[in-house]
């Protein structure tokens, strides 16, 4: 679906666009069953043609690589099971051919679904949960709704379970929304300036750990050597060894394909389409769509309850949330061993 060949070229067909909304629409939080009730709502036609949309072929498409441009090979576990293999055991040829979807979208998508995998409610009231931490007690803050039936006024809470203070959902909500609206209509455009600097500076991180790492191994192959197969636990320390150098190139190896990723987000331009968003009006969006922008756009929010609910927001630096949790990870080590 969406792609046909010709002169022994890809060339996109008419399907191109319904795959490419389905994607913009999972980007704004929309579940698999959503979309496909859209799709049939509006009378798009399935890849089938003989049945309505569902959301297995929804999901079916959102993740399938083809459309970012990779061919992927021995994907199923065996001929008598369709049951998808892990990623890492599959046969993957990357840049195989065009891709339909932009690295931006298919980022912000498969963060996405990586959040619904963990059964998150994207058109909950609770916008924001799971990236509100107690201060105190450094925990992320529960949610409760209270609210009586029949009543006229919600009651609903982001609460810590361990000092059991609290904060009305309208309350965090309404100087959260204020703040992310005037942040990002000051500073939009100093955004889409400084990414690429940003970029580079991720590039820097990788390449330096993925350094240390490939020194690392050396160290342990060499360390190896020296251990003489005479030796009565000589089979006990080539295990030890073994492990820890599997240990290090597994790491290597996943540093190198973030490394691919910046390159590819990087060489591709700006992500203007995600950080314009920003822009909208956010009391117009719906939970889900609310909720999926909060989660690109904001790392941590803070509530300290002993200075009357102070509230503190960390921003991301970027719409890439795995890409930049990974570049995280990697300073906070730094910052450890220097400690």
């Amino acid at each position: 679906m969406s792609q046909d060949k010709k002169d022994h070229t890809l060339i996109e067909n008419d399907d191109a666009p319904i795959v490419q909304f389905i994607f913009y629409l999972y980007s704004f939080g929309y579940s698999d069953k959503k979309i496909a009730l859209l799709l049939n709502e509006s009378n798009v036609k399935s890849p089938s043609l003989e049945s309505n949309w569902s959301d297995s072929t929804v999901r079916y498409i959102l993740n399938n690589l083809w459309y970012a441009g990779d061919l992927v090979w021995f994907s199923r576990s065996s001929y008598e099971n369709s049951k998808a293999k892990p990623i890492e055991e599959r046969f993957l040829f990357p840049n195989h051919h065009k891709r339909l979807i932009s690295p931006q979208l298919w980022a912000t998508t498969q963060f996405l679904r990586s959040k619904k995998k963990n059964k998150d409610r994207m058109d909950s009231p609770f916008v924001l949960r799971d990236i509100v931490l107690c201060v105190k007690c450094e925990r992320k803050l529960a949610v409760k709704n209270m609210t009586p039936a029949k009543a006229k006024k919600n009651y609903q809470y982001y609460y810590c379970k361990t000092c059991k203070r609290k904060i009305n959902l309208e309350e965090l909500h309404s100087y959260v929304f204020d703040d992310f609206t005037g942040r990002w209509g000051r500073e939009l455009n100093n955004q889409t300036r400084t990414i690429k600097g940003i970029y580079s500076e991720w590039k820097k991180t990788i390449e330096a750990k993925s350094a240390e790492n490939k020194s690392n191994v050396d160290k342990l192959r060499y360390k190896l050597s020296f251990v003489k197969p005479e030796n009565e636990f000589y089979e006990d320390i080539k295990e030890s060894f073994t492990l820890q150098i599997k240990s290090v190139e597994e790491e290597r190896t996943k540093l190198l394909n973030v490394l691919e990723q910046i390159r590819v987000l990087s060489e591709y331009g700006e992500p203007l389409e995600l950080i314009s968003r920003f822009k909208e009006d956010i009391y117009k969006y719906n939970n889900e769509e609310k909720r999926s922008i909060f989660l690109i756009a904001i790392k941590e929010i803070s509530i300290d309850f002993i200075r009357k609910n102070f509230i503190e927001i960390n921003y991301r630096l970027t719409p890439f949330v795995e890409v930049e949790t990974t570049i995280d990870k990697l300073n906070n080590k730094k910052d450890e061993v220097s400690i």
